[in-house]
């Protein structure tokens, strides 16, 4: 079994895929990028680094210290959170707002 490893990859797209043949389409499109100087963070695998091979004449690759990487948040989380803070805010409205007996 491999362990997580203690780096992590900053993948950044650098120049435009056009002209591209469709496996480096298809190999960007797997590394998550998009859009000219987008980064995504991969773990350091052997996988990645097979990825990135194919695509270095696109794409800078910069190792990073997998405690300094924050990892991205999903935007499912992100509503969960705020709507958490909204129903927390409402509560403690009522609560202030309760006639004493």
């Amino acid at each position: 079994m491999v362990g997580l490893s203690a780096t992590r990859l900053v993948v950044t797209l650098r120049r435009s895929k056009i002209g591209c043949n469709p496996v480096q389409r298809q190999t960007i499109a797997c590394l998550g990028l998009n859009k000219i100087r987008q980064a995504r963070v991969h773990p350091d695998s052997p996988v990645v680094w097979g990825w990135v091979s194919r695509v270095t004449h696109l794409v800078s690759v910069e190792r990073v210290d997998a405690s300094a990487v924050e990892l991205p948040i999903s935007r499912r989380a992100k509503r969960k959170e705020s709507q958490e803070a909204k129903v927390e805010t409402k509560n403690a409205q009522a609560i202030k707002s309760e006639p004493a007996m």
